[in-house]
């Protein structure tokens, strides 16, 4: 697998265009991502992530978020540890549009708060030893890339 940052699109008037909207509302309404949805509205990132800007989100599924120690949402949820959530929405956040295809290769990119992630190839794509489960969903502002357990800075 080879990952690529693409560029920008100032438009796509083609037969190719996606016809999700943008990241927010595929995030919405894929029907796994509900934790990630309420995350990204705590952290203050709605607005973001419904812009023109292009960004690739690696997005937890609901079942990772459920696999974090039990209460660990519920309080970074709560409107004191905002901050805290901001960071770790951030990390898996990425400016551009990072394509994950089909030829053997890695890369290191940073994320929107300026943490490096490291995205390998093998029989399952993984960034930060995390799995990607499904990859190079396209949407309008950027690409989304489902994956199986949330993102933490080490310490």
């Amino acid at each position: 697998m080879t990952f690529n940052v693409l560029p920008a699109r100032a438009d796509c008037p083609g037969p190719g265009c996606p016809a999700i909207n943008n990241i927010f509302e595929f995030a919405s309404d894929a029907g796994n991502l509900s934790t990630m949805v309420s995350a990204i509205d705590a952290a203050g990132l709605r607005e973001t992530l419904e812009s023109d800007s292009e960004f690739t989100i690696f997005a937890p599924t609901d079942e990772a978020f459920a696999n974090l120690p039990s209460g660990t949402m519920e309080d970074l949820l709560k409107p004191e540890n905002k901050d805290q959530l901001l960071a770790i929405i951030s990390l898996h956040i990425i400016p551009g549009r990072v394509l994950i295809s089909e030829s053997p290769s890695n890369v290191v990119v940073s994320s929107v708060n300026g943490f490096d992630l490291d995205i390998q190839n093998g029989a399952t794509p993984s960034i930060n030893g995390v799995n990607i489960s499904q990859t190079n969903t396209e949407v309008s502002n950027g690409l989304v890339q489902k994956i199986d357990a949330v993102l933490f800075k080490p310490m």
